[in-house]
């Protein structure tokens, strides 16, 4: 019986690190974003990329998940003195059709100057939003239906936009 505690307590002893180790992996997976990328609205209701799971990072692309998408965000080369970063959504469900609409660079906030739409108009959605002011409908190119505009500022001062 000793024989068999010792053995028990030497394989405790030998297995308990990796089990440890193996468990610090989906901890680290639940990492949310410290700000939002963008906002959206998906099938009918509105989500905020802040709220989105940490998946992986493949090299310098960061993924995260968020029910059905995929969300990955990179930063891009550039020849100037800006920066600039893509972010790709996918429809991470096979088979699963979904509706995407309202994509907002640094989200939808009220406190923030964005465009995107409002309603359910064929021909003119596109709505301009601005900080304690009633949303005002704005005509956009044909050609630009697809494309948001929004502004953020850091804590540090510094003004972004996005288009």
């Amino acid at each position: 019986m000793k024989q068999f505690n010792r053995l028990a307590l030497l394989l405790i002893y030998l297995v308990l690190p990796f089990l440890t180790i193996a468990q610090l992996g989906p901890q680290m997976r639940i990492n949310t974003a410290n700000f939002d990328l963008c906002s959206y609205v998906l099938n009918g209701q509105t989500h905020f990329s802040r709220a989105a799971v940490f998946q992986r990072q493949v090299q310098d692309t960061f993924f995260y998940q968020q029910g059905k998408l995929e969300l990955a965000f990179w930063a891009e080369q550039t020849s100037g003195g800006y920066q600039k970063y893509a972010l790709r959504l996918r429809n991470s469900t096979a088979g699963d059709t979904l509706t995407l609409e309202n994509v907002v660079p640094f989200g939808a906030e009220p406190k923030r100057v964005y465009l995107t739409g409002l309603g359910k108009h064929p021909l003119s959605r596109a709505h301009l939003f601005r900080p304690d002011m009633k949303p005002v409908n704005v005509i956009v190119p044909d050609n630009a239906w697809h494309l948001g505009y929004a502004d953020a500022q850091s804590s540090d001062g510094q003004k972004f936009c996005v288009h």
